[in-house]
């Protein structure tokens, strides 16, 4: 049995971890929008919402 290795997509400003989007998605409460809940991106490292997007490079080797 192979695994695949779990992409990491999103990295912290702050803690400088790197964490795979399932990590840093949570969704909590938000009474002022129609879903009852807002999506937010947090560092399951460090609890900071300073997190950028990764984007694949094409040329890396």
């Amino acid at each position: 049995m192979t695994t695949t290795p779990m992409q990491l997509t999103h990295h912290c400003r702050n803690c400088d971890a790197h964490h795979p989007l399932h990590r840093v998605r949570q969704c909590i409460p938000a009474d002022n929008t129609p879903e009852g809940e807002v999506e937010v991106m947090v560092c399951p490292t460090c609890g900071s919402y300073d997190l950028e997007q990764l984007l694949e490079a094409g040329h890396a080797e």
